[in-house]
């Protein structure tokens, strides 16, 4: 019996590489694209505001809530019973306070980097190209039982990440970089339309519940000053 289910097991991993090498990576991204309603609507996405729990796993509960201005700067607050910390972002700097801090502190490169490709609210696959990003298709994995392309996408900042890409769906389902990842589970549509992932698992073991998604908002950017 343990044959049969390595037999196939490897027919079926045989399989799932035979069809990610059938498609281009380009072809992917489209899909991938066309799945979340499409180029048009994605590029008229500006603002974005996030609020949600997030579990850690130690149990602890931070409400958390993001605002992000597209490649302008985002800013994540977090409260946790009654204690506050925040980050912020820009396109040149970033800093960080850790909860109950009322200094906060510049982020080290990496921090910022890292910070800095969530700055594109419309997604990094969307007119990758112009962005100075490269992608390459690096095989395939099969992730929470789910069948994955998975890209390699280079920032221009040199920021590497590997996009998990469901087979059947084309949304994305895991995002990792060296030995963090993230799983983006329960896919719906916002009030606008906009579709997005409302459970985020990290590899931590915290996980992020969103409530609600607020899209095309007003943004003051005083928000985004550190006095």
């Amino acid at each position: 019996m343990k044959k049969i289910i390595s037999a196939i097991c490897f027919v079926s991993a045989l399989i799932m590489t035979q069809f990610a090498h059938s498609q281009t990576e380009d072809e992917i991204v489209d899909k991938y694209i066309t799945a979340l309603g499409g180029k048009e609507k994605m590029l008229s996405l500006k603002t974005l505001k996030i609020t949600g729990t997030n579990l850690n796993a130690q149990g602890n509960k931070v409400d958390v809530v993001q605002t992000h201005k597209h490649m302008v700067a985002l800013r994540i607050d977090r409260n946790r019973s009654g204690t506050k910390s925040f980050t912020i972002a820009t396109g040149k700097k970033g800093w960080v306070t850790g909860f109950g801090e009322t200094i906060p502190r510049d982020m080290d490169d990496d921090q910022l980097k890292t910070a800095q490709a969530r700055l594109d609210i419309q997604g990094a696959l969307i007119n990758y190209k112009e962005k100075g990003t490269k992608i390459e298709l690096a095989g395939s994995e099969t992730t929470e039982g789910i069948d994955c392309f998975n890209l390699k996408v280079t920032y221009e900042s040199g920021v590497v990440m590997n996009f998990y890409i469901d087979s059947k769906t084309y949304r994305i389902s895991k995002i990792s970089r060296v030995d963090n990842f993230t799983l983006f589970l329960n896919y719906k549509q916002n009030e606008d339309g906009y579709w997005f992932a409302y459970t985020n698992k990290q590899s931590n073991g915290a996980e992020l519940t969103i409530s609600t998604i607020e899209t095309n908002i007003p943004v003051d950017d005083k928000i985004f000053q550190v006095d």
